[in-house]
């Protein structure tokens, strides 16, 4: 049980962190909308490849299996989250769930 907190402890607090900030209603960073979209997609690019290291180390220290398979079942993992946020989103006032952002989130994956 240790194992499994120490290991897939850090992926669930950068899930929920992610999960706590795409509640929250847009807010602007600048009037310029390139530096506005530059900015937040970013954003995406690192959290999701934060967040993709650490689901694969969990996979990596508490499952069997080939190499390849536990790249491959992180990747999983990491994109069905970006697919849920996106559907999160959504329901959130001043958010939208787009389908691009999950593009981006692969791109830090």
């Amino acid at each position: 049980m240790v194992k499994l907190f120490k290991y897939w402890g850090p992926a669930i607090v950068v899930m929920v962190a992610i999960f706590f900030f795409s509640s929250h209603t847009r807010f602007y960073v600048s009037d310029d909308l390139t530096t506005q979209f530059t900015f937040f997609k970013t954003l995406h690019v690192l959290e999701y490849g934060l967040l993709y290291l650490l689901v694969y180390r969990a996979v990596q220290n508490t499952t069997v299996g080939k190499p390849w398979q536990k790249y491959y079942n992180a990747f999983i993992i990491t994109f069905f989250y970006a697919i849920s946020d996106e559907i999160h989103q959504v329901f959130t006032p001043t958010r939208e769930g787009r389908m691009r952002d999950v593009g981006i989130d692969v791109i830090g994956m």
